[in-house]
C-alpha cells in the first residue's frame, strides 16, 4: 500500500481504509490456524492419555496382579537388562543397556544430551515400554505388577514441569484433602526457603496461568519439587530438577533435600556439578 500510494497514485485515504479493515478481514484466518494448532496439541495429548484409559491396563482388567506392597517393601531397587527403548516416533531412546541402581540410595545418571537419560527414567515410571530386555524392581520383573499401581509409589519430576490454572496451593496439593498449608510450610522449612510463598502477591492464593505462566522456570521447578515431596513417595525421579535455579538457592535446596528426606531411592539425570556431587553413584549412560 505504501508503494501504491508513493508511485502509483493510490488515494492515501482508500489505503487507510484498507490498513484499519484488514486485521478484522483476516481475523477468521487466524482464528482457523489457532484452532488447527490447539486440535493438534488435543491429539498429541490424547495420544499419551490413550494408554491409561486403555481397558486392556486398566487396574481392574489386571485386578489379578498383585500389588506392589504385598511382594515387596520399601527400599527399592531397579535393573535394567539388555533394555531397548523405542518411542511411538521411531526414536529410539536407549539400546541393549544394562543398569543398576541401588536401593535406598541417590543415582545420578550422566551423559550427553540424547544418550537416554530421560527414557530410562520414563521407562522406570512405567510409561515407557521396553520393546527388548527386562525392566526389575527389588529383583521382581516390573510385567508382575500393574502400571498404575508401581506409578502409586513413584514421584517424577519431567524435565518441564507441569502446572495447571488455580492457585499456588492448588498446585501444590493437587486437590488431595490431606495436604495443608502447614504441611507446605514444613517442606519448605526442610529445603532452606521458608520465605518462598512470599515470592508470590496473595501467597498461597497467587494464580497461576496454564502450564506454569506466571511463574518462572526455576520457580516452576521449586513447586514440582516441593508437590513431589509432599507425596511422601519412595522414589523420586527427577530430570535436571535444579536447572533453572541460581548455584545459591540450587545448594540450599539440595542440602535440604539429601538431609531432610533420606533412605529413599532417588534417581537424578543430572549435568550440572552441584547436583552430581550429593550422588552415592554416578553412572554414564551412553543407551545408544
Amino acid at each position: 500500500l505504501g508503494f501504491s500510494v508513493y508511485e502509483k497514485g493510490f488515494d492515501y485515504r482508500y489505503a487507510l481504509f484498507v490498513l484499519l479493515c484488514a486485521p478484522e478481514y483476516f481475523l477468521p484466518l487466524r482464528n482457523l490456524g489457532q484452532s488447527y494448532h490447539i486440535k493438534i496439541n488435543a491429539l498429541a495429548a490424547a495420544k499419551q492419555l490413550a494408554y491409561w484409559f486403555d481397558e486392556n491396563n486398566s487396574l481392574e482388567k489386571n485386578s489379578n496382579k498383585p500389588l506392589l506392597l504385598n511382594v515387596t517393601q520399601a527400599p527399592f531397587s531397579f535393573s535394567l537388562n539388555k533394555v531397548t527403548l523405542v518411542y511411538p516416533d521411531g526414536r529410539v531412546g536407549v539400546n541393549n543397556l544394562n543398569l543398576k541402581i541401588k536401593a535406598g540410595k541417590t543415582t545420578a545418571l550422566i551423559g550427553a544430551s540424547g544418550s537416554g537419560k530421560s527414557s530410562v527414567l520414563r521407562a522406570l515410571c512405567g510409561f515407557l515400554k521396553p520393546q527388548d530386555g527386562s525392566i526389575f524392581i527389588n529383583d521382581v520383573s516390573y510385567d508382575t505388577f500393574d502400571t498404575k499401581d508401581l506409578v502409586n509409589h513413584i514421584a517424577y519430576i519431567p524435565q518441564q514441569p507441569k502446572l495447571f490454572y488455580g492457585t499456588l496451593f492448588d498446585n501444590f496439593s493437587m486437590g488431595r484433602s490431606d495436604i495443608t498449608h502447614e504441611r507446605v510450610i514444613d517442606v519448605l522449612v526442610k529445603l532452606n526457603i521458608k520465605d518462598f510463598i512470599n515470592n508470590f502477591p496473595g501467597g498461597f492464593c497467587y494464580i497461576l496461568g496454564d502450564d506454569g505462566k506466571r511463574v518462572s522456570g526455576g520457580q516452576a521447578r521449586i513447586i514440582s519439587l516441593i508437590r513431589a515431596l509432599l507425596t511422601d513417595k519412595d522414589i523420586f525421579l527427577f530430570d535436571e530438577p535444579t536447572s533453572s535455579l541460581d548455584e545459591e538457592l540450587e545448594l540450599k535446596v539440595l542440602d535440604g533435600f539429601f538431609n531432610n528426606f533420606p533412605n529413599k531411592t532417588v534417581v537424578i539425570a543430572a549435568h550440572r556439578t552441584n547436583l552430581i556431587k550429593y550422588a552415592d553413584e554416578v553412572i554414564a549412560i551412553d543407551g545408544r
